[in-house]
Formats: C-alpha cells, sequence, structure tokens
C-alpha cells in the first residue's frame, strides 16, 4: 500500500456509522401493528376465480355430455332390419372393433339415407381381401 492509500484508510477508521435515531424501533412496530395481518393481492383473487368457474364449466359440460351420451344410447337401438351386409363390411373396414360398430351404428341412426350415398357406395368397387 502506498502512503497515500493508508492515510486515506485511517482517516476512514476514525469514523463510525451512526445507528438508527433511537424512536425509529418504535415508530416502525406500531405503524406494522396497525396493519392488516393476511392481504389478499388481486392476482390471488382472479387466479381462484378462475380456476373456480373452468372447474364448474368441466362439471357442466361432462354432465351434458353424459346426458347426450344415455340419450343417444336410448334411441340408437339399430335392429336387424337396417343393420345389412353393407354395414358389417363397413365395419371391417373401420377395423371390425366396437368403436367401429357403434360408429355405423349411430351412422345408420342419424342418418338413413347414408347407407346408400356415402361410405357404403364408395367402397362397394373395392376388391377387400
Amino acid at each position: 500500500m502506498s502512503q497515500h492509500e493508508q492515510e486515506i484508510e485511517q482517516a476512514l477508521l476514525r469514523f463510525r456509522p451512526a445507528g438508527p435515531p433511537p424512536g425509529l424501533r418504535s415508530r416502525v412496530l406500531t405503524a406494522a401493528a396497525a396493519l392488516p395481518l393476511a392481504t389478499t393481492s388481486w392476482r390471488t383473487t382472479t387466479f381462484w376465480g378462475a380456476l373456480a368457474a373452468m372447474l364448474l364449466v368441466a362439471v357442466c359440460l361432462n354432465l351434458a355430455a353424459d346426458r347426450i351420451t344415455r340419450s343417444v344410447a336410448n334411441q340408437v337401438g339399430i335392429g336387424p332390419a337396417r343393420w345389412t351386409a353393407q354395414a358389417e363390411e363397413a365395419v371391417e373396414i373401420l377395423g371390425g372393433g366396437p368403436a367401429a360398430r357403434r360408429y355405423v351404428a349411430l351412422g345408420l341412426e342419424s342418418d338413413p339415407g347414408l347407407r346408400e350415398n356415402t361410405v357404403f357406395q364408395s367402397n362397394r368397387g373395392i376388391n377387400h381381401e
């Protein structure tokens, strides 16, 4: 260290930082006690409100979907008169599982002309092996 730096260090060591005024602690504690303990921000309130709204919408949509499913299941009573060899062929084209059978049954029930106009007509010329 140079002489000049030592002089600066000695001058700085003579000074001490001043502490806070004596009444400051009591003023801060009094002001803190006057504030409410739990404050909620608008962000927290908005988040929980939006979450509750999404949950309500999800439950309502689920109930509506269940009601529609029950209604369709009661209405779709495909009898042997509508279930033809062409319907079986369409089920096989779609994979042959229960989902394919339900899909074809719903199609037959919803549009009586579907057999003659769309799926069955377009697949008649295809050789299925």
